[in-house]
């Protein structure tokens, strides 16, 4: 019983560390985001409202990960992702969630494409799966479902 008490304090103390880059255009959407990972835990978020601010955010605080949405002014989250993984490493193996409206087969093997590690299908009805790919994420330190890890 100590011992469960000593990782929940500490998976605790992580998530404090943990800064999450939110790229989301819509402003309503983006304010459900935050509050609702706020409540999930003491995290550092930075907002985006676009993939040209996303990119310089991470330029210049780099994110643990990014929650990304795909249709954003600007330049869209497709080109976001890609444009990510050809940054200069450790900025390039950022973990990517994309979150999305676009909910077919084949948008999901176009984010996976792009370099995003995760897909999450908007409207979220369940925020326990942003939390559990999260974590899947920064604690395993490997690819999800997109790159054959976790499954949805």
């Amino acid at each position: 019983m100590q011992e469960d008490l000593h990782d929940i304090k500490a998976r605790e103390e992580e998530r404090k560390q943990t800064k999450i880059l939110v790229v989301e255009d819509d402003e309503d959407i983006r304010e459900i985001l935050v509050l609702r990972l706020h409540y999930m835990g003491t995290f550092a978020i930075r907002e985006a409202t676009n993939g040209q601010e996303a990119l310089e955010c991470i330029a210049q605080d780099p994110p643990d990960v990014v929650l990304l949405d795909l249709k954003l002014p600007v330049l869209d989250g497709w080109e976001t992702a890609r444009r990510i993984r050809t940054l200069p490493a450790p900025l390039s193996q950022v973990p990517i969630i994309a979150i999305t409206a676009y909910a077919m087969r084949s948008d999901r093997a176009k984010a996976s494409a792009a370099g995003c590690d995760e897909y999450i299908t908007k409207p979220i009805v369940d925020f326990r799966e942003v939390q559990a790919k999260m974590e899947w994420l920064l604690t395993c330190g490997g690819r999800g479902e997109l790159a054959g890890g976790i499954p949805a």
